[in-house]
């Protein structure tokens, strides 16, 4: 596909371009995941606090909603179709690992329709945030990272997290503390 047509494909709604992949069109599925493939990722790293997870699932979600567009059925928008796909497949990953009390956790987090909470514009300055922040978090060694990940984003307590990392309270407080000034140079930089 050149690059006029990638500029036409950027014009269209999320309806036309189903329709098109609907028509056989394939490649133009690639643009309607770009536009949420951000949002999707900080909402399920959010959750895994793991970036590769967080990858892992997302593909995950790409190649489930790829299957499925044929039974998208407009009656809710493309975006929230897709964190509902999103959603549901983090369920599943924890059913695997049978992790009931985060299914239990996150109860609240799956009902609130996260889509549509937000203007374009406050979603894409959060976006932003969030991914300067994640970028800055994945520079820290893997511990202080997953640690900061578990504190910020699903706001465990040192406890839960020393729990999660199968480490002391003492040790997850360390790598909260260490990383925290790490993270502190990084963004001031």
């Amino acid at each position: 596909m050149d690059k006029n047509n990638t500029m036409d494909l950027r014009q269209l709604s999320d309806t036309a371009l189903i329709h098109m992949i609907r028509n056989d069109q394939i490649e133009v599925f690639n643009e309607l995941l770009g536009r949420y493939r951000a949002c999707l990722f900080s909402y399920i790293l959010s959750l895994s606090a793991d970036p590769d997870l967080s990858d892992d699932i997302l593909q995950d979600v790409f190649i489930k909603a790829y299957r499925k567009i044929s039974q998208f059925r407009f009656q809710s928008s493309f975006k929230s179709w897709l964190f509902a796909i999103a959603r549901n497949t983090w369920k599943n990953y924890l059913r695997a690992r049978k992790d009931w009390h985060y299914i239990d956790a996150y109860q609240d987090v799956y009902s609130v329709d996260i889509a549509n909470n937000m203007s374009v514009e406050d979603e894409i300055i959060d976006i932003e945030q969030r991914q300067n922040l994640y970028r800055a978090i994945q520079l820290l060694p893997k511990q202080q990272m997953r640690t900061m990940m578990l504190r910020v984003d699903r706001e465990l307590s040192f406890r839960e997290v020393s729990c999660e990392l199968q480490c002391s309270e003492s040790t997850a407080k360390a790598n909260f503390y260490y990383g925290s000034r790490s993270l502190e140079k990084i963004l001031a930089a």
